[in-house]
């Protein structure tokens, strides 16, 4: 009788013993396409940390249900896409030219609805002068000149104005090179970039002669244009409802999206 129960107990704890098995390797070749089970693995959205860029990935990352992936440079975060460790890399449309394309292993996928808006500003003692700016954007606008401005660098190509105003007085327009891509000194020593030629397109519209006043410290802009510095700043300057409690904000002469880029 003791010999039956101890065999008993035997077979019950080999049982339990082959079911454990069984159940290890189910749970080791979960993801095997022999087993016919498919584990899904997170969709991952690669971007530089901090900035705007990081700011679009992380709404776009949101809404989707993806994974949020950081990296020290824009550079590692498409390389990681390139090499098949992220799926998607968010990158600022400007920074996306031509050339940039041709560099990369990769292919637009589509916009995040992230986006920013770029405004003049003046101080609020010269109200006038925002009616002026805001006509002189608007035409601009409806003329194509903004856009022939934004194709031009996205190609990499020179932007040039065919029309140079009548100029009936001068602006001083103060800016700041922060965004070295859309402002910079080259070698000798002259002002380019596409701020420039949004600057210049601007005045021509006002037919004022612009008088550029470069400040190297972005936030001194805003206490050079209050201690009367300057008339104007046209520099990359981001809507936020803070500034239009403290200033008069332009409609918007450009507008940065963000666009999500696969592996090709």
């Amino acid at each position: 009788m003791n010999r039956l129960f101890t065999w008993i107990e035997m077979r019950k704890k080999i049982i339990k013993y082959l079911l454990l098995l069984t159940l290890v390797a189910c749970f080791s070749s979960c993801d095997s396409t022999e087993s016919g089970v498919v584990v899904k693995q997170p969709v991952t959205v690669a971007v530089e940390s901090g900035g705007n860029e990081y700011l679009a990935a992380q709404e776009y990352a949101t809404l989707k249900g993806y994974e949020l992936v950081e990296y020290a440079s824009r550079q590692a975060a498409v390389i990681a896409v390139e090499n098949g460790k992220a799926d998607y890399v968010v990158i600022n449309n400007d920074n996306v030219t031509d050339a940039f394309m041709k560099s990369v292993d990769l292919q637009w996928a589509e916009n995040t609805d992230y986006k920013i808006e770029y405004c003049a500003v003046i101080s609020k003692s010269t109200e006038p002068l925002m009616a002026e700016v805001n006509n002189a954007i608007g035409n601009l606008k409806s003329n194509g000149t903004l856009q022939e401005i934004n194709d031009a660098y996205s190609k990499g190509e020179e932007y040039r104005s065919e029309n140079v105003s009548a100029y009936t007085d001068k602006i001083t327009v103060l800016c700041s090179p922060y965004f070295e891509n859309l402002l910079y000194t080259k070698a000798d020593g002259t002002l380019a970039g596409k701020e420039l030629d949004f600057i210049r397109e601007i005045c021509n519209e006002l037919s004022l002669e612009p008088q550029i006043h470069v400040i190297k410290d972005f936030d001194e802009m805003f206490s050079a244009l209050e201690q009367g510095e300057g008339d104007i700043i046209i520099s990359a300057v981001q809507y936020t409802p803070e500034r239009e409690t403290n200033y008069l904000l332009s409609e918007a002469y450009n507008e940065v999206t963000f666009g999500v880029y696969k592996r090709k």
